[in-house]
This record gives structure tokens, sequence and C-alpha cells, in this order.
């Protein structure tokens, strides 16, 4: 029996296919003045969007429902999503920059940068999503990118 098994496994073809992924190399949050972050990551634009999120004109304020911060976005473009999120110690009437930096492994890095901003009064667990349209392709890979709060 166990020699059949052996002839018959020993005559069958196999066959190995090659496949290549490429994928994102790495990721790093940093946040300053007590908010917290997170990568969302990215996606292909459904829709046009105007750049919103200049500080402390026409800003985009932390608020009891969800706001989006963006840069101009293209529809069919690449756009990275970082979430922003306010804590119990975050301070109120303030401004801060949110920057994606993408580093290509070949190529020099490229930063897009938004502002937004807090109410008199924040409260904790309010978010604001931060959309940067980086372009019509993603870097070649391997890269990484950075997302700094300040």
């Amino acid at each position: 029996m166990v020699l059949t098994l052996f002839i018959l496994a020993y005559a069958a073809s196999f066959t190995i296919n090659q496949k290549q992924y490429t994928g994102e190399q790495g990721s790093h949050l940093t946040v300053t003045n007590r908010l917290l972050s997170i990568d969302k990551g990215f996606s292909k634009a459904q829709s046009a969007a105007s750049a919103a999120g200049s500080c402390p004109v026409s800003n985009v304020t932390f608020a009891s429902s969800a706001q989006i911060a963006n840069t101009a976005i293209i529809p069919g473009n690449i756009v990275f999503d970082a979430q922003v999120n306010t804590t119990a110690t975050t301070p109120s009437l303030s401004c801060f920059t949110v920057t994606l930096t993408l580093a290509p492994n070949s190529s020099p890095q490229t930063s897009y940068s938004l502002t937004i901003a807090t109410d008199a009064s924040p409260q904790a667990n309010w978010t604001i999503d931060c959309r940067f349209d980086i372009g019509a392709t993603l870097p070649t890979p391997p890269f990484s990118f950075k997302i700094t709060v300040r």
C-alpha cells in the first residue's frame, strides 16, 4: 500500500508558479500636542475635493461629528488617509500641522501638509480624517511613509 502511494506521488507532475509581491515597506507616526493618529492607508479617489484645512483661516476644526481635511483631490489619484483624534488633554484653540512624507527607496522624499484646529473646548475622541492626494500612482516599491502631527 505504501509503495503504491509512493509510486503515484513520484509519477505525478508538480507545477510551481512564482509570484512577486510588493507592498509598503513601513510606516511611522509621530504625534505631539496630546493627539492620537492612526494610519488608514492608501485608496483611489472616487471624486474631486477642494483643499480644506488652513489654520487659522477656514480651518477644519475637531467637532463631535467626524470631520475631513484634505489637500486638493483629483478623481482616480491615490489618496492616503490618516485619522487624527483628540484626547482628554488636547489643548483648546490650537492649530496643528499634519504632514505626510513619502520616502521612495531610489528617489527624493516628497511631503504633503495640511492644518487642523481645536475649538474652545475639545472633547476626547473627536476625529478628523486627513486625506492627501499623492498623484496618479504610488511610488515604486519599496518605499516608506511618515505621518507627523505638530
